[in-house]
């Protein structure tokens, strides 16, 4: 019910439903579920680092997988500059496992791109423009077409002389 009420806007609604559901059914998914629509902002970055920490454990796992590691990537960048070394080292962990699916590459080249252009170091900016050039040809969706055409002009653009 959550998803519901975060796509038309509702997101009082939803962090309430997600409270709910997280008393109700204490599982894995819905830890990861807890953090995506938490992550907007009202996490501190202890309270990521947990809420990843409980769903690996609640999986039996040893280490998070990527998809987690980049929904808590994402959940720092939401925090701003205050965890944004700390979204770019966490997408940076993950560069090796970006290419496990075209969507996995495509959220996580866009994830990085923002990142780094945020950051706005001249390192950042061709790096940036390399992921982009990389994943251009696996976005298929035209909103995301057009995100990711804007993002590339602008690290060409911050980029050059």
């Amino acid at each position: 019910m959550a998803h519901v009420y975060e796509a038309r806007g509702e997101r009082k609604k939803a962090l309430e439903q997600i409270t709910i559901a997280e008393k109700l059914a204490p599982e894995a998914v819905v830890r990861r579920e807890a953090l995506r629509v938490r992550s907007e902002g009202e996490l501190a970055p202890a309270e990521i680092d947990a809420f990843v920490r409980v769903a690996t454990a609640a999986e039996g796992r040893d280490a998070p997988d990527p998809e987690l590691l980049l929904t808590a990537a994402r959940a720092h960048l939401n925090l701003g500059p205050r965890s944004q070394a700390r979204a770019i080292e966490a997408l940076d962990q993950l560069a090796g496992s970006r290419k496990i699916s075209p969507s996995f590459a495509t959220r996580y080249g866009i994830l990085l791109a923002v990142a780094r252009l945020s950051r706005g170091k001249p390192e950042d900016l061709a790096l940036t423009s390399q992921m982009l050039d990389e994943i251009d040809p696996l976005v298929t969706d035209p909103a995301l077409r057009n995100f990711v055409t804007a993002l590339q002009g602008l690290a060409r653009a911050s980029s050059a002389p």
